[in-house]
């Protein structure tokens, strides 16, 4: 049951910012020459002979005969400066609206729910830039945020009644928090002032719509407000509460897109509404769709809606003419709002609402086909796919880069694979979520009822900072992300803009595979569900020889791809767009020829891409800074014979190991910040975290700590076996695979981490490792696919046999792709259901059949929605799905 009220279709005005008091003006202006004689007599009476008892007498008298007169001018001081401390903020102006950022027309902002500003960064530092009204309002709604300006509903605290009490809708400036305006729409029928309230306001052009009171109300309305002034155009008055929040989307009618709202309203039903003039398009009674609380998808001339705890149903109705067109019973009521990406429907549900936790706790989310919902005609529904989410789900399911992130009332948010709803991280706040998640470009932003902020890692769910907005509970409002900061609302500590913006970061791929333990999947994305033969680059090579004419894995950035080319005859550096529809190899955009060939993986670092010619033993080696955007030579340095030449880069600068026993630090602009000789040869690359890299030597074995502004040594240790790939650094931990196993070590020292938190089994590592937020894989030297669990280092199932020694996994998704010894690439999941043995555990399946081209020449790397690998005679093999 969320909270709701009630309005009236008459319009009328706005709240003024000072009240308008013409009628006692007027009588006051008459009589104000003698009032003020009067005083100015009375007062040098009381001065003269203030001592006096009869003349203090007198004066009181006098006051009192002039009480009524008195009040008006105390009224006239007051009312002003009362509104002025009211609604406008001390000592600042909103600045001129700006556009940018496009509209807010649907809860969330827009179908997948993200609750974020397209393309913005969230923060992740800083504490609270602005508050308004804290102390005197509740803000249960969600913002709305277009361009600088935030929209808000809110319930004031003086005039709660517990049933209907009063409103506002706010629009502040986005960076100061200055009002612009705030509304109290008034009406000439009904109730006459705004009532407090849960919906949230949305925006389409120049208009707000929003709806009217918390759930006990009736007759509450819905409004349409002017977005630059607030001013009413037109409320539509319901018989139940409006605490769904409104959609606003184009249908087409008579061949022509028309904008229409729609909005549920509780007990009364559905209404679908002209957006200019307020007038009723069509009705659905509440009788056949109780509890239409939840706020609404529209889609493609259809509206998605899902029924509280009287309905328990997602329904499918045409936009046009108001017809149900599908239904499909749930098992739980349903208050979290449908989102819709690619074709399918996802929505949460549960035993509990807003106010009760439901008993015994019990929730799920679906995903469901769209074609399939809108074609069920009753009964039951089998979705693609559920989570059992162990407790209600009553925020929205935000839908992004093929993963979805939602909350229960338990206090756990969920990171999932948008295709198989295989869990990919979890964590657990440890105290009810009742709002919506937002998703921004790196972080995934979350409240608990009892205030407190995280801003988490989008791929692993890990904390990156937290801060408290709100300290008493109820804080239901989900955050919205834009402009670099957070915007939610709180219980009684007002509405708040709270995070510093981030600084916008170069794109970054490290070096082979962008690093260890990414493992060639950039962003742990999951990878398409078959590998069909796309295309090879170069165009030339189909197989008749055996030459490896890309023996490194590229690094995939944004749209691009950076080739490593290995033939004597054509070396260099290729930049070609990643096209995995593309039935032939795209033409590269550029080439950067070397001197020899291009053995090892690129590096990229915002507008400059690295990469080291020559193979170990050969003369006139070099490390290449090239232009990302035409391929032009910036500057670059000699690399020693014997060096192996491994990159390694940030966003600050760039590790070459340009020397059999050591490494250089140059900066991104060519200058060598530092040199240091390691005492043992360097074969792979280092592990950089924020202060200091730990590099692991092969003879001897050895794993030395350095500091990263000065190249001085920390500490360093001998190893019992060499190293097998690349070591990696998670918070104060150092992974390092070796020829005997995995091994965990300190940071602080390089001291083996105690027994009972990581037990790893023996067996050599034959390669690279993937690691995502459940899971460390890696194949061993004897040809087993080994899956360990990542916090303490146990095998979460039997090794698989028949994997090519001294290859690397592609983790994803839940998800493994390896290469098989007899050249085909096999899928492995990692959980949930699927084809299983007599044990029950996953099995391996083929994902692509690419014996025919040879043998791999490197690692596979994942982009988009293709895998990309290089294989011997065909260059840069691009398997993607079949469209």
């Amino acid at each position: 049951m969320p909270l709701s009220a009630t309005i009236s279709d008459a319009p009328a005005g706005l709240i003024g910012v000072v009240p308008v008091l013409i009628g006692p003006l007027q009588a006051l202006l008459a009589i104000l020459p003698g009032l003020l004689l009067a005083l100015a007599a009375a007062i040098v009476s009381v001065l003269v002979s203030i001592f006096r008892p009869r003349a203090m007498l007198a004066f009181v008298k006098l006051l009192w005969r002039l009480k009524i007169h008195l009040v008006v001018i105390a009224g006239c001081v007051a009312g002003p400066w009362w509104a002025a401390e009211r609604y406008w903020p001390s000592g600042e102006s909103p600045a001129a609206a700006q556009g940018g950022g496009g509209d807010w027309p649907i809860f969330r902002g827009g179908l997948a729910r993200r609750g974020a500003a397209a393309g913005e960064p969230g923060p992740a530092a800083g504490g609270v830039n602005w508050a308004r009204q804290a102390g005197e309002e509740w803000f249960h709604a969600s913002p709305a945020v277009v361009g600088n300006r935030v929209y808000v509903a809110s319930a004031l605290l003086s005039a709660f009644d517990g049933r209907d009490g009063e409103g506002r809708i706010y629009c502040f400036d986005a960076d100061t928090g200055a009002i612009a305006w705030a509304a109290e729409p008034t009406f000439k029928t009904g109730h006459k002032n705004y009532r407090a309230t849960f919906s949230s306001p949305v925006v389409r052009g120049e208009l707000l719509v929003c709806g009217e009171g918390f759930h006990f109300a009736t007759g509450a309305r819905v409004v349409c407000l002017e977005t630059a002034t607030g001013k009413l155009r037109w409320s539509f008055q319901t018989a139940s509460h409006v605490e769904c929040t409104p959609v606003v989307a184009d249908v087409t009618a008579g061949g022509r897109p028309e904008p229409r709202v729609f909005v549920g309203a509780g007990d009364d039903g559905y209404y679908c509404l002209d957006l200019a003039t307020g007038r009723q398009i069509w009705h659905l009674p509440g009788e056949r769709y109780p509890d239409a609380e939840t706020s609404l998808a529209v889609h493609e001339n259809k509206v998605y809606a899902g029924l509280g705890k009287g309905g328990r149903a997602l329904c499918v109705i045409d936009a046009a003419e108001g017809r149900e067109l599908a239904r499909a019973d749930v098992p739980y009521a349903v208050f979290s709002p449908p989102s819709i990406a690619d074709g399918k429907l996802f929505v949460g549900m549960g035993r509990g609402d807003f106010i009760e936790a439901g008993s015994p706790p019990a929730g799920e989310v679906w995903c469901v086909d769209l074609a399939r919902l809108a074609a069920h005609r009753g009964g039951p529904l089998r979705p693609d796919w559920k989570i059992d989410a162990e407790a209600t789900v009553l925020g929205s399911v935000a839908v992004a880069a093929g993963r979805v992130y939602f909350c229960t009332v338990a206090g756990a948010v969920h990171c999932a694979d948008r295709r198989t709803g295989r869990p990919v991280a979890r964590f657990d706040a440890h105290a009810p979520i009742k709002a919506s998640p937002a998703v921004a470009d790196r972080h995934v932003y979350v409240i608990t009822e009892a205030g407190m902020l995280y801003g988490l890692d989008r791929r692993t769910l890990e904390p990156v900072w937290e801060y408290r907005v709100g300290t008493r509970r109820q804080c239901i409002s989900s955050p919205a992300v834009a402009r670099g900061r957070v915007y939610v609302g709180t219980q009684e500590d007002g509405f708040v803009c709270v995070g510093r913006p981030a600084k916008r970061q170069a794109a970054v791929w490290s070096g082979r595979l962008a690093g260890a333990p990414r493992a060639g999947n950039f962003f742990g994305s999951p990878p398409p569900k078959l590998g069909v033969f796309r295309w090879q680059y170069p165009p030339d090579q189909e197989g008749q020889t055996k030459r490896a004419v890309v023996a490194a894995p590229p690094a995939a950035v944004g749209d691009a791809l950076f080739v490593p080319l290995a033939a004597q005859e054509a070396p260099g550096l290729a930049c070609l767009p990643a096209r995995a529809d593309a039935e032939k190899a795209p033409e590269p955009r550029w080439v950067y020829r070397t001197s020899a060939p291009v053995l090892r993986s690129p590096a990229v670092v915002g507008d400059l891409a690295f990469c080291v010619d020559g193979a170990p033993g050969g003369d006139g080696r070099h490390v290449h800074a090239v232009r990302v955007a035409d391929g032009t030579a910036r500057w670059k340095a000699p690399v020693a014979p014997d060096a192996t030449g491994t990159l390694t880069a940030t966003a600050a600068d760039l590790f070459v190991q340009d020397r059999p026993d050591g490494l250089t630090r140059f900066g991104l602009s060519g200058d060598r910040l530092w040199v240091r000789y390691l005492g043992g040869r360097l074969d792979h690359a280092p592990a950089v975290a924020a202060a200091m890299l730990v590099a692991a030597t092969s003879h001897p074995p050895s794993l030395v700590a350095l500091d990263r502004p000065t190249g001085a040594e920390l500490w360093s240790i001998g190893l019992d076996a060499a190293p097998a790939a690349d070591p990696w650094v998670h918070r104060d931990t150092v992974y390092l695979p070796t020829s005997r196993g995995l091994e965990a070590r300190s940071l602080v020292d390089g001291s083996p981490r105690p027994p009972h938190a990581w037990q790893p089994p023996g067996g050599a590592v034959g390669g690279d490792v993937a690691v995502d937020a459940a899971h460390i894989v890696y194949v061993d030297a004897k040809g087993h696919l080994v899956v360990l669990d990542r916090r303490t280092g146990r095998p979460t199932r039997p090794p698989v046999p028949g994997a090519r020694p001294g290859t690397a996994p592609l983790l994803g998704g839940g998800v493994v792709l390896y290469e098989a010894a007899d050249g085909k690439i096999m899928k492995l999941r990692l959980a949930g259901a699927g084809e299983a043995d007599g044990e029950g555990t996953p099995r391996p399946e083929e994902w692509a059949d690419a014996s025919w081209l040879g043998p791999a020449a490197s690692p596979m790397v994942l982009s988009g929605t293709a895998v990309y690998v290089g294989r011997a005679g065909w260059g840069l093999v691009c398997l993607g799905e079949d469209r």
